[in-house]
């Protein structure tokens, strides 16, 4: 990201383990994420697929099951069968129309 220029102006959060320090960092340069947390404790909690298990664990298992476990495929597959835009991916899209100044 230095290299092509889309590094963050300003320090880098001085504890790299403080999340939400991180996120705001990115945030200034339009990187966005529906996660809460790292996911590099191994509990998986910080990944994707932690979210769509908040908002309908059925249907992941059922996404995960049709799609042989493949994480892009089981992500389209409960895009189209959940039945509305989950509120983090509508969050998420709102931040990124703003940050492109298109509200």
């Amino acid at each position: 990201m230095k290299d092509l220029g889309h590094w963050p102006q300003g320090p880098e959060p001085g504890d790299g383990r403080d999340f939400d320090a991180w996120r705001r960092f990115w945030k200034r340069v339009g990187v966005f994420t529906v996660a809460t947390r790292f996911g590099d404790d191994g509990s998986k909690g910080g990944e994707f697929e932690a979210m769509l298990r908040q908002i309908d664990a059925g249907l992941l298992g059922t996404a995960m099951t049709e799609t042989g476990k493949s994480k892009p495929r089981a992500g389209a597959y409960f895009a189209t069968a959940h039945p509305e835009l989950p509120d983090p991916v509508r969050d998420l899209f709102q931040k990124i129309i703003e940050h492109l100044d298109l509200a």
